[in-house]
């Protein structure tokens, strides 16, 4: 009997590493860990991927024209190579933000910035932690109003870029910061992975 149990053992673990975890699964026998090919590390785990939508409302707290109401919301896609050997991923991202300030307490204006970023993620040893670089394009809506003078209103493109770094609390949620130019300068968010 402990004859047979060895071979068992042996032919389960030479097909495990013949087949891979993925067809081992497919046959029903469970769950097997992938076994890593000799001399390379094993896969790394993220929580940061590709194919997965992530959406943040967001805070600025910082170098909005001096603006009470600073907030806005992003949502950004892991895009290309899902191998999770890769030393970081690409994603792609739209912004929509709105901050509202005055002008001496005398012209009240508001901003609707649109935009879209190019961001790259870092895979870093500790799985939780997501730095990220991005750049893209925004499109700023302005309005300016006073007391007894029309409404004016304007827009232009410009260029944005950040540097910021996600905390993931659990698998589909985060905490966040980044500094960047083009809509706010420091901003706090949460993110929703879905």
């Amino acid at each position: 009997m402990r004859q047979l149990l060895s071979r068992l053992v042996a032919l389960t673990t030479f097909t495990a590493s013949v087949l891979g975890a993925q067809n081992i699964a497919n046959l029903g026998i469970g769950a097997v860990s992938p076994l890593p090919r000799s001399g390379q590390p094993a896969p790394k785990q993220r929580f940061f991927v590709s194919g997965d939508w992530y959406l943040s409302p967001r805070v600025f707290v910082g170098g909005v024209e001096g603006g009470a109401t600073s907030f806005g919301l992003a949502l950004e896609k892991g895009i290309g190579d899902p191998s999770s050997d890769a030393d970081g991923l690409w994603a792609v991202g739209v912004d929509f933000d709105y901050y509202k300030y005055s002008v001496m307490n005398l012209v009240n204006v508001t901003v609707l910035p649109i935009g879209a970023t190019l961001n790259y993620h870092f895979m870093l040893d500790n799985p939780r932690i997501d730095p990220y670089i991005g750049a893209g394009l925004g499109y700023f809506m302005v309005s300016a109003s006073a007391d007894g003078v029309a409404a004016v209103k304007a827009s232009t493109i410009f260029f944005q870029s950040q540097l910021g770094v996600r905390y993931f609390l659990t698998d589909a949620a985060a905490i966040g910061a980044h500094v960047g130019s083009g809509i706010g300068n420091i901003a706090i968010s949460g993110t929703i992975r879905f």
